[in-house]
């Protein structure tokens, strides 16, 4: 499983998602479409926005998780429509 991890968490939660052995990536802004291509996971916080255009380029996308309060940064009405799981982890 490929997950993209789009803002700073710590090294420790880094560790623990490659404990399965999960492929995960840190890209940059600029990469991240280009990442999201054929991930299955995305972990985000506060600076990255998931809007429905970056969602087309997430194809094989089943979840996105949000480390942190809520999910205003998130569109969840787009990333429901494409049958994609939305969670926070406060």
């Amino acid at each position: 499983m490929k997950i993209v991890v789009a803002d700073a968490i710590s090294y420790r939660g880094l560790a623990l998602l490659r404990e399965p052995g999960w492929h995960v990536e840190t890209p940059s802004r600029e990469a991240l479409r280009a990442s999201l291509a054929d991930a299955e996971g995305l972990i985000v916080r506060s600076a990255t926005r998931v809007t429905a255009e970056l969602l087309e380029h997430a194809s094989r996308l089943r979840v996105v998780g949000r480390a942190g309060v809520g999910v205003d940064n998130i569109d969840v009405e787009a990333a429901t429509h494409r049958g994609i799981l939305v969670m926070n982890t406060p």
